[in-house]
């Protein structure tokens, strides 16, 4: 690190030096003080494994690092973590501490609390969030259900061309996990795009298990998340509604976009133009053609190379415009116009000039020779080098040594002198200094229930041994896929991190010999960063989000018609942890508890002293709330849709596995397993029908991680069965078919005159300590006697269901709150809980076999290595024994991250 702030230092001087006047110097100076004003940060995490079934846990370990040097983050310590789901919005929002820049944790998804689905696990700090969206640590995750009823489905869809509509072949199979033919049954299909229905049709399936679908599109407009749902109908019929997304590209609708090298077309100028093809699914698509000039003269050729992306060179002239006819998949033939050339102008193109230094070269037409420009560059928000520049000829060559930079993007832009950027060039600098880490196996070969051993050795790129925190997770080969293309903590940190959008497969551009790939990925992408305008104001605007380096309970004191009290005393009082504070509020009734652990149990009670004669005054406290993904375009496909083998393995054997404990445990012989739940029972809950009588309870167990989501938000978030009926008498809810009765600390919400929406808006998770859910005419009649003698006539949907909240202050039914008075539950730290990892003895190697079927083999969140760069990891095989992918990540937390994915191979031998 001091190499490098040493370096800047030098590089502001030189610029002094060189600029021959303060302009350049000043530039330089407004940049570092913006960097020193709004200092990034980043996070990674690295994951156990990439895909997760309903009941099992995501472990995580993160990385929370400074986005200058890769040190750790000095700024904050507090990082939260949140599962969103498909609306962008936050199911499970948990907070962890962050020590030296590390932190880890869990995940338990609960099936009470997380449904099937697609999900977006996200990672920020509070600080970060002043930046945008691109800045969180963003991960897409599908979570899947396995039970004996589990129905698989193989789609294909086959888009027929028409002159005014085009019509879609859907061929859909359904079978069951274990390949069976879902034969005969009857099967209600809907076709949706976007919230729009576009057809309905009642089919029934073959003896195959297979039916056809064909319907219309209505128009040629693009398409959004266009799906199929279909769900069993007929008696005693699984009800599951399963989506099945429609994927088709439509030639026509593939975007093309030309981007000039520096961003222009100048007449005269050689130009490097990168391009990129995407089709209407988002992801990049395969094309060829040629460009042609206005009288329609083949100027040259191109052809995409990775992902739809490529480049040519060619000289636009002046007065020409030009066009591409691009070849597209499926045959069609689509014309493109590139950039307009501007007459005058310049240009600047970058490539490497062996491994240790890069080659700018600046264009300039006649006109604007002997003009003076800066040529700034940037990695990581640094300012690494700086130079005046004056055109004494067209054409200018500058040599910049790499050890300028660290490794990573680095952003060359060229200013005129009113620091207005003309041209700017994104271009990857590989230093060659990641860590290299070798992970080698006491043996070669295992059986099951084997024990191994893992030696991991770490060096730099000197070959000298590395201290740092790694992470590693072993997993099952049989049972889950390891994409070696997918995002690590190198591509993360040193490529993606710094581009907006999604980058297909983005390890793949790091690896060796795929230097012309990333290129044209960075001709193409765009970058996240300061733009000029931040740079060149003196004063940034106030930042809207803290930086937290410790947990604190802030907010605001007001009195009489909301005005701030100042100078008004409060007291902070705890039982667990025995904790005790006084505080006075600033001049605008702010006040700061500082120096507080928060843990599961947490209730703090927060008092403000009156002074005499002084009005009652009301007590808040500023929250964080869950991130909403503005962006939020998670479109994984449903796990039950063209499922690989490796996902279907995953499925069995868990489900094999639950099945076999279960009948041990059943015969006596996994006695010391057994656990017997006693009934859910809320204390203080007015529940008529007694303590534990309801169709779901949650407990305060299952809400302590909900924290300050409303009851509303709570309820939408858990069940996707509850929605909402907006109307002009007021908001109406729903559970299933049945409408919902609140019933808040033995309150009929519908017996008082206030919105329902109002509760339950105002109620947050919380102030609750309990949610008891009558849906079943046993439990509802207790709340409503006039079902008495009607019990199994009544249609479901005329049920009411009956939510009966309970409150922790036992007014959850009351608008007004006590005066003078707060008492606060705050989000607790999510500590992380040992992995299991089985032991295996001489007398128990044998012992109940198939109880064993582990996807992650093992999970090793905090590996430090010593001084000769060694660590060591030992473990167990499962039952299976399969060939296992050990993943390593880590950074000696000192600018230098690496990564390595090794095969290990198990005998297929039982112990």
């Amino acid at each position: 690190m001091k190499k490098y702030s040493l370096l800047f230092l030098l590089l502001i001087c030189y610029g002094k030096l060189f600029a021959q006047q303060t302009g350049l110097a000043q530039l330089l100076s407004l940049q570092d003080s913006l960097y020193h004003r709004l200092p990034v940060e980043k996070v990674y995490m690295q994951l156990d494994k990439p895909s997760y079934i309903l009941g099992d846990t995501i472990h995580f370990k993160s990385y929370l690092l400074n986005a200058d040097f890769l040190t750790p983050s000095t700024r904050s310590r507090l990082l939260y973590v949140d599962l969103d789901n498909e609306n962008g919005k936050a199911v499970t929002h948990i907070m962890i501490p962050v020590v030296s820049g590390l932190g880890w944790g869990d995940i338990v998804l609960k099936e009470e609390g997380i449904h099937e689905g697609s999900y977006t696990l996200t990672a920020y700090t509070n600080w970060m969030r002043n930046f945008g969206e691109d800045y969180l640590f963003k991960k897409d995750i599908y979570i899947s259900r396995a039970n004996n009823s589990t129905t698989l489905i193989k789609a294909d869809f086959k888009l027929i061309k028409g002159s005014d509509k085009d019509v879609i072949q859907a061929n859909l199979r359904f079978t069951s996990l274990d390949k069976k033919a879902m034969a005969l049954r009857d099967m209600q299909l809907r076709v949706t795009n976007a919230n729009h229905s576009l057809a309905k049709e009642k089919l029934t399936t073959g003896i195959d298990g297979s039916l056809n679908l064909n319907f219309d599109l209505a128009d040629k407009s693009a398409l959004k998340n266009l799906a199929i749902q279909a769900m069993q109908t007929g008696a005693g019929a699984d009800t599951t509604k399963f989506i099945i997304p429609v994927t088709i590209n439509r030639s026509e609708n593939t975007d093309v976009q030309f981007m000039p090298e520096g961003g222009n077309l100048i007449a005269g100028i050689t130009t490097k133009v990168g391009f990129k093809a995407i089709s209407e699914d988002g992801k990049g698509a395969d094309i060829s053609g040629s460009i042609y000039n206005s009288k329609q003269q083949e100027v040259t050729q191109l052809r995409s190379a990775y992902k739809g992306m490529g480049n040519f060179e060619f000289t636009p002239q002046a007065g020409e415009n030009y066009t591409a006819k691009v070849n597209l998949p499926g045959g069609m033939i689509k014309n493109y116009a590139l950039p307009v050339v501007n007459p005058s102008g310049t240009t600047l193109s970058i490539a490497n000039k062996g491994n240790d230094s890069v080659e700018v070269t600046l264009h300039t037409t006649a006109d604007l020779l002997h003009k003076t420009y800066y040529l700034v560059a940037q990695a990581r928000n640094v300012v690494c080098y700086g130079a005046t520049v004056t055109f004494k000829d067209p054409t200018i060559k500058i040599t910049i040594a790499k050890d300028f930079f660290p490794s990573g993007i680095a952003r060359f832009t060229l200013l005129n002198t009113q620091n207005q950027p003309l041209n700017e060039r994104m271009f990857y600098i590989d230093r060659l200094n990641d860590l290299t880490i070798n992970v080698s196996a006491n043996k070669q070969n295992y059986s099951a229930r084997d024990s191994v051993a893992l030696n991991i050795t770490v060096t730099n790129k000197a070959g000298k041994p590395v201290q740092g925190a790694f992470s590693l997770a072993v997993t099952d080969g049989g049972q889950v896929r390891t994409d070696t293309l997918a995002g690590n903590i190198l591509s993360n940190l040193l490529l993606t991190s710094d581009l907006k959008g999604t980058i297909e497969e983005p390890a793949y551009y790091l690896k060796s010999n795929h230097n012309e790939a990333l290129d044209n990925l960075l001709l193409t992408q765009g970058w996240i960063g300061y733009d000029w305008k931040q740079i060149t104001v003196v004063k940034t605007p106030p930042t809207q989000f803290e930086a937290e380096p410790e947990y604190i309970i802030h907010g605001n004191v007001t009195g009489f018609l909301n005005k701030p009290m100042e100078n008004t005393k409060l007291s902070l009082l705890s039982q667990k942890p025995l904790f005790t504070a006084d505080t006075l509020t600033g001049k605008n009734g702010q006040y700061t508890f500082k120096r507080i652990f928060p843990e599961d149990s947490s209730v703090f009670i927060i008092q403000a002293k009156k002074k005499n004669g002084s009005p009652n005054v009301s007590i808040s406290v500023d929250d964080l709330k869950p991130s909403v993904l503005i962006n939020a375009d998670n479109r994984t496909l449903p796990w039950y849709v063209n499922t690989d083998t490796v996902l279907i393995n995953n499925l069995k054997s868990n489900l094999t596995q639950n099945i076999t404990i279960e009948k041990l445990q059943y015969s006596g012989k996994l006695l010391k397993e057994v656990k017997i739940n006693d009934k859910k029972i809320i204390n203080g809950s007015h529940n008529l029908n007694g303590p534990g009588q309801a169709d779901i309870i949650l407990e305060t167990t299952d809400l302590e991680k909900q924290h300050k989501k409303s009851l509303l938000d709570l309820l939408q978030s858990r069940y996707r069965d509850f929605h909402v009926r907006i109307g002009f008498n007021g908001d109406q809810y729903f559970f299933r078919l049945h409408r919902v009765v609140l019933v808040i600390d033995g309150f009929f919400v519908r017996k008082i005159q206030i919105p329902i929406e109002t509760y339950m808006n105002s109620i947050t998770a919380d102030n609750v300590k309990g949610i008891e859910i009558m849906y079943s005419t046993n439990y509802a009649i207790a709340y409503d006697p006039n079902m008495l003698g009607k019990k199994g006539f009544l249609p479901e949907e005329s049920i009411p269901v009956f939510f009966e909240i309970t409150t922790y202050d036992g007014q959850g039914a009351y608008i007004n709150k006590v005066p003078n008075l707060l008492v606060y539950k705050p989000m607790p730290f999510t500590l992380p809980k040992q992995f299991y990892r089985p032991r295996y003895t001489i007398k128990n190697v044998s012992a109940n076999p198939g109880t064993d079927l582990r996807s992650t083999i093992h999970w090793e969140p905090n590996i430090i290595t010593d001084k000769n760069g060694k660590a060591t990891v030992s473990f167990y095989t499962s039952d299976r024994p399969n060939d296992y992918t050990v993943v390593v990540e880590g950074s000696d937390m000192n600018g230098n991250v690496g990564s390595v994915i090794k095969k290990l191979t198990a005998s297929k031998n039982t112990p």
